[in-house]
């Protein structure tokens, strides 16, 4: 649904200023993301265009910050409730984090070079990438 509505030519879209609703909505994207564990990117971008009418380089960008927070906010709760998940040690975090950051860095760079066809075609990329990801964990589950 959010590959098609992304790529509709003329896309509904609402420019929401309430700021309850506003708060309503960072809400519900951190909920989502920090529950199902997703990080939300897709999920988060197509929200932001949706109700706020951004393009897709601000919706990123929003994105981005949506997750960090609320990433963040899980990272503390593993960490201090000392629940982390079996196969992960906090000593990864070490590596994880700089490279993190070293990404994040290098992803800015080329966004701001990026044209809006090659940004969409990436966005579409991942979408597909994810989709397929996501049949193809259902069909092996399902004993495919």
């Amino acid at each position: 649904v959010i590959l098609l509505y992304m790529n509709a030519k003329n896309r509904r879209e609402f420019h929401i200023q309430n700021r309850a609703v506003i708060i309503l909505t960072g809400v519900l994207l951190g909920t989502l993301s920090a529950f199902l564990g997703i990080g939300g990117g897709p999920v988060n971008v197509a929200v932001l265009c949706l109700l706020f009418s951004m393009e897709l380089k601000s919706a990123a960008a929003g994105s981005m910050i949506l997750i960090l927070f609320s990433q963040v906010s899980k990272l503390v709760t593993v960490l201090f409730s000392g629940s982390m998940p079996p196969g992960l040690e906090a000593s990864m975090f070490l590596y994880m984090l700089p490279a993190a950051a070293a990404g994040s860095m290098l992803g800015t760079v080329l966004s701001r070079k990026a044209g809006k066809k090659l940004l969409q075609l990436s966005y579409n990329s991942i979408l597909v990438f994810v989709i397929g990801t996501c049949l193809y964990n259902i069909w092996h589950t399902a004993g495919g």
